[in-house]
């Protein structure tokens, strides 16, 4: 070892010649020594060549030859039908925006506050405290709102204006401040209460729908980003991207075989109940065929029955469900079985991609039978304890009394953001694998019309009979008639595993 050194620090002082002849003669020596070492074996007759390179300065030759990457992106270039899913011109720009937002993902949780806080209830305002102890528990909502939206540098707050991202903040403030870890209290979310009629039509003094305001409070979180940001309109924001996922909508028509493709942005899921008893029979029923009478064919002009499917394209970080419990005057009661984490990837319209593992974190309960009267009660996960809190009353649940609960809202969260966000899927070939397999499908050779329209406010019906039509100047509404369910039992098509990706 300190012979190499010794080499080393006279090459470095090459330039002068008196030491560089003690170099050149010590390398002599040292061949001859090594060589004299290595006599005695019978398979080296003399010092390898590679000590004569000792002490000579050897010039870097660049290597011409293809990267190993490219040479692979090349041959597969060539191939038929073959397309790279990794190719996808995302700008720097995006790229950093992406890190900044996986960074809210990964590390929200440590934005929760520890110990839940009772909120007062003025009025039959339980839905909106039921939302907003849902919202308090979703980590890369509140990392956000506490590490990059400030009152004091919001241009709506110094305006005196409404900011429902300011509300969250005070909020949160709140809760850390008169909060302390053996005890629970109580706030008054009265910036929220004031300014009630900002998230749709409710009224202070009746009973409203939680999901309802859900939306609402969304939709507000969104506008206010853009106007505090002054972001792109046609781009999606950070609340957008957290809570916002898209939906593929497929119609065939049943004369032609026509297909025709729309996709849509949701911010809750809705799941029809139907006669399942568990989260994932309903999940897998929601990619069943419907009819759907009246339906205009954009191919053939006539007005016929048409095959409906209802694919989830992009799911987001956080995903909400919406059980559709709520149908007319009438409540489904019924007890669904919902796990705590669990793989959506199944029930997407790309199968073939990484497991997309969620977890339970908050979900809101309707106790009562009816429609009109009720209350609304949260459920949330703090640092693995649940809660659950009605109004101003915190209670300390189990895993069990958890599972018993019939909930109408479930608050799922992304396990492992970054497996998704780092490598985002190429959505428009998995748009162009759906087509190709409906008209694979097919009898006949279909034509294929992608009608796809990019909403930015697009949210849940209530009821499968208020299915979301298309804005479009040309052909409005009539294109895309309300949807009627067939049967819970008859929705599953043995057929349908071999049409999606």
């Amino acid at each position: 070892m300190s012979t190499t050194c010794s080499v080393a620090s006279f090459k470095q002082t090459s330039n002068h010649s008196n030491l560089t002849n003690n170099t050149n003669g010590f390398c002599t020596n040292l061949n001859q020594t090594v060589a004299a070492s290595l006599s005695d074996r019978p398979r080296l007759t003399q010092a390898p060549k590679s000590m004569a390179m000792l002490g000579k300065a050897v010039p870097f030759i660049f290597s011409r030859t293809v990267p190993l990457e490219e040479s692979i992106k090349e041959k597969f270039r060539n191939l038929h039908n073959a397309t790279i899913l990794s190719d996808t011109s995302v700008s720097q720009g995006d790229r950093s925006c992406d890190r900044d937002f996986l960074e809210y993902c990964t590390r929200g949780d440590l934005s929760v506050p520890i110990v839940p806080m009772g909120l007062t209830n003025f009025n039959n305002q339980c839905y909106q405290n039921s939302t907003l102890q849902s919202l308090l528990v979703t980590g890369p909502l509140l990392y956000f709102i506490m590490e990059k939206h400030k009152p004091s540098e919001c241009p709506l707050a110094n305006k005196c204006e409404f900011c429902s991202l300011c509300g969250i903040y005070r909020l949160v403030k709140m809760h850390c401040k008169d909060n302390a870890i053996n005890s629970f209290r109580t706030i008054t979310p009265s910036y929220f209460r004031c300014h009630l009629g900002k998230f749709g039509s409710f009224s202070h003094d009746q009973q409203e729908d939680a999901q309802e305001y859900l939306n609402g409070v969304l939709t507000s979180f969104v506008k206010c980003l853009d106007t505090t940001t002054g972001g792109n309109t046609n781009a999606l924001n950070i609340i957008q991207k957290m809570f916002y996922g898209s939906l593929l909508y497929l119609y065939t028509c049943t004369s032609c075989r026509n297909v025709t493709l729309r996709e849509e942005m949701f911010c809750n899921l809705p799941l029809t109940i139907g006669n399942y008893y568990s989260l994932q029979h309903i999940l897998g029923a929601q990619r069943g065929v419907n009819m759907i009478e009246d339906y205009s064919c954009p191919a053939c002009k006539r007005r016929v029955t048409a095959e409906h499917r209802e694919l989830v394209l992009k799911a987001p970080p956080i995903l909400t469900l919406h059980l559709l419990r709520f149908v007319g005057d009438s409540k489904n009661n019924s007890y669904i079985r919902f796990p705590l984490t669990f793989d959506f990837r199944p029930y997407m319209a790309s199968r073939n991609g990484k497991s997309l593992n969620y977890q339970l974190y908050a979900m809101i309960i309707h106790e009562g039978a009816e429609t009109a009267f009720g209350h609304y009660v949260a459920c949330t996960n703090r640092r693995g304890v649940w809660y659950e809190i009605s109004d101003a009353i915190v209670t300390h649940i189990d895993v069990q009394q958890v599972l018993a609960k019939k909930p109408y809202i479930l608050f799922y969260k992304l396990v492992n953001p970054e497996d998704t966000l780092c490598f985002p899927e190429n959505t428009e070939n998995i748009k162009k694998q759906v087509l190709a397999a409906a008209a694979k499908s097919n009898s006949s050779s279909p034509q294929i019309s992608n009608n796809s329209f990019s909403q930015k406010f697009i949210f849940p019906w209530r009821s499968p009979s208020h299915a979301p039509s298309v804005i479009n100047s040309s052909n409005s509404a009539a294109q895309f008639p309300s949807v009627t369910p067939q049967p819970a039992a008859s929705k599953l098509n043995p057929n349908v595993s071999a049409f999606f990706c």
